[in-house]
């Protein structure tokens, strides 16, 4: 299992935990060894963007994920899926929630990964659900002060 963390907004560093994190958590949710994920630190206009294009929603949104299950023999290599987390939604979300932008970032990558792997948040129910996972998740392995 690989997980490749581009981050496209050049200012900004990216906490070395949530590459562990994420590497964990697909680990724990059963992604295939041999399959990678992408996951794309970005901002808000190009989350904007993709929620319209895919979405048909003209807002800015913290997590877009996307199955791409792509299997290229030739390079050995397997693409499970793209995740795209918005930065500054995360900045915001993370002062919210009273734990910053780090902890609210590895949130989110779990939250993108549980969509890679079926789960869904199109009813309250469903989100309710994904949300109590995702809490456990972050729990278990996001390590504070490190």
């Amino acid at each position: 299992m690989a997980v490749y963390i581009h981050n496209a907004l050049s200012t900004e560093k990216v906490d070395p935990r949530l590459e562990e994190l994420a590497l964990q958590v697909a680990d724990r949710l059963s992604i295939h060894p041999d399959a990678s994920v992408n996951i794309v630190l970005t901002d808000d206009a190009h989350m904007t963007a993709l929620n319209s294009e895919y979405l048909g929603s003209s807002n800015s949104t913290d997590c877009i994920a996307f199955n791409i299950d792509a299997r290229k023999p030739a390079v050995g290599e397997w693409v499970f899926g793209e995740v795209y987390v918005g930065v500054e939604v995360a900045e915001r979300q993370g002062a919210e929630a009273g734990w910053g932008k780090d902890k609210e970032l590895a949130m989110l990558i779990i939250h993108g990964l549980l969509h890679l792997t079926g789960r869904k948040d199109d009813s309250d129910e469903r989100r309710e659900a994904m949300m109590a996972e995702a809490m456990g998740l972050l729990a278990e392995f996001w390590e504070e002060g490190k």
